[in-house]
């Protein structure tokens, strides 16, 4: 099962950097306008509820190591 959280890990490295970028992009874009700020703000906010939900999960996609 190693190789499994291994992989897993790799993936949500990988995941989080691409999710950093976009960020710094949308806070790039967004700068100069309060109201799609705000507009993005919201749209984080559920993509990091999304996302955290989805973590929860994991648990149950990929099995526990046995001690």
């Amino acid at each position: 099962m190693t190789p499994n959280i291994f992989l897993v890990l790799h993936i949500y490295r990988r995941y989080s950097a691409l999710v950093l970028l976009l960020f710094v992009h949308f806070v790039l874009i967004n700068m100069g306008n309060l109201i799609s700020f705000a507009f993005f703000l919201i749209q984080l906010f559920k993509f990091s509820f999304e996302i955290s939900f989805v973590l929860s999960f994991l648990p149950l996609i990929v099995p526990p190591r046995n001690r």
